[in-house]
């Protein structure tokens, strides 16, 4: 792992010095980007700065050999540089509001995206847009259902739980979940779960037929990196560097936004790598980010944050590949050649 991650690393390093900014990007014919799906210094940068991020925090379960190969200081240096050079590169700025994180960064080709899947419009890739989302929304943005429906989702967030994760004036809370705070009458026997809210359009088969009305997906392009995890990249290579009054910094840029309390220290009792993770789970919620995030935390992160057997897995299993899915049997009757890792080869 440690070696294909140094040439991805290798790679995007010389893409953002090849590459032009997006306002300077052009096609053979001279037209200018019309959608934020282009290879350009910034997208290259925020790849850069992630894979960064990933191979220093990864280290802790890799074989010894891997991790004398890791320099973890340069690369918190380097994404801390990549992070820097997009958020003063001004290509970018951040919606205005809580609110607009939904109205505008989904729909349509924000400030403050960076790179983005154009899956709205798109009627037939509707369903690729974030899965965590896809099997979590109900009524009212899916108008073929009712608010029972919520009860029988595949993934369920509690009320409480989520009034727990936003402080009462963060505008989060109830632009991102529909009416949290004062539920409408239809919501009260079912308002112990939040209903989400952050992808505002559903896509409904009106095709005629027996799929007329059916749920297709969701109406919302699938943003690969904005702005605003680009400060919370670069808040977590701070912390890394003990740079905390500057990833403070960074975390307040956000909370600003949202006009939600500014960091205090006594916050996780002064643990700020902990406050910039949490900050992402606020700000990034229903986005599919939240895994790898865990794991580059370190181990500590794993045992608390996800179930199952990763809380009592050995380092050797990760070491051997349990944090990656295994493949089902279709693509080895393609190629016979192909194995699974070995943590999975040892559980056929």
């Amino acid at each position: 792992m440690v070696d294909v991650n140094a040439y991805a690393i290798d790679m995007a390093e010389q893409a953002v010095a090849l590459l032009p900014k997006y306002s300077e990007w052009r096609t053979k014919d001279g037209a200018s980007a019309s959608r934020k799906d282009v290879a350009c210094k910034g997208t290259a940068n925020a790849l850069f700065a992630e894979l960064c991020l990933w191979q220093a925090g990864c280290k802790w379960f890799l074989k010894a050999d891997d991790q004398n190969k890791i320099n973890q200081q340069e690369l918190w240096t380097k994404a801390e540089k990549a992070c820097t050079d997009i958020i003063s590169s001004t290509e970018y700025t951040l919606v205005g509001s809580a609110e607009e994180i939904c109205e505008k960064i989904f729909k349509s080709n924000s400030t403050e995206a960076i790179y983005q899947l154009p899956i709205r419009g798109y009627t037939s890739e509707a369903s690729f847009s974030t899965l965590a989302a896809f099997f979590t929304y109900s009524w009212p943005v899916r108008t073929d259902e009712q608010p029972a429906n919520v009860m029988s989702k595949l993934f369920q967030l509690s009320s409480d739980f989520v009034k727990d994760m936003y402080e009462p004036e963060d505008e989060r809370r109830n632009a991102f979940f529909y009416h949290l705070d004062d539920p409408t009458p239809e919501m009260l026997p079912f308002s112990s779960v939040a209903f989400p809210y952050k992808h505002r359009d559903a896509v409904i088969d009106l095709t005629p037929g027996s799929l007329y009305g059916s749920f297709l997906g969701l109406h919302s392009d699938y943003i690969l990196y904005r702005l605003s995890q680009i400060y919370l990249f670069r808040a977590e290579a701070r912390v890394r560097l003990n740079k905390d009054d500057l990833a403070i910094e960074d975390i307040n840029e956000i909370r600003r936004r949202s006009n939600a309390p500014l960091y205090e220290s006594s916050e996780f009792e002064g643990d700020v790598q902990m406050a910039v993770f949490k900050e992402a789970d606020r700000e990034f919620i229903l986005e599919d980010e939240r895994y790898p995030r865990i794991i580059r935390q370190g181990e500590s992160y794993v045992r608390e944050f996800l179930l199952g057997n990763f809380k009592t897995a050995s380092i050797s299993d990760f070491t051997d590949g349990a944090f990656f899915a295994p493949y089902d049997d279709g693509p080895f009757a393609n190629n016979d050649l192909m194995r699974q890792n070995v943590y999975w080869s040892k559980r056929k």
